[in-house]
């Protein structure tokens, strides 16, 4: 396990189960575990997020100029279209990263 954590601080580190097949379409599938990295919320890229108490594993993207946060899932049948935030949700609170997905885990059924 500690290979997959690179030169991440293992103590910085958690593993959250999926829920659901949002992400499908990068491989992470229901059932799988994400590894995430909680001193590293800054960016675009893949995180462990929750929204109103809902916690979820999505890809951001920062919009500076409209002071937008795009949260957008990767399965493109189910959900084309990304949630569009305000950048206050992280002030107010209604938004929390946790932090960037570095790996995941697939268990076989087998």
């Amino acid at each position: 396990l500690y290979t997959l954590l690179g030169s991440r601080r293992p103590e910085n580190c958690a593993l959250v189960r999926v829920a659901g097949d949002s992400m499908a379409d990068i491989g992470l599938f229901n059932g799988d575990y994400v590894l995430f990295d909680r001193s590293d919320t800054g960016g675009d890229g893949i995180f462990v997020i929750s929204l109103f108490g809902e916690t979820r594993v999505k890809r951001l993207q920062y919009r500076l100029a409209d002071q937008k946060i795009f949260i957008a899932s990767e399965n493109a049948k189910r959900y084309p279209e990304p949630e569009v935030v305000p950048m206050s949700y992280i002030q107010e609170g209604h938004l929390l990263i946790h932090g960037r997905v570095f790996a995941w885990l697939h268990r076989h059924p087998y």
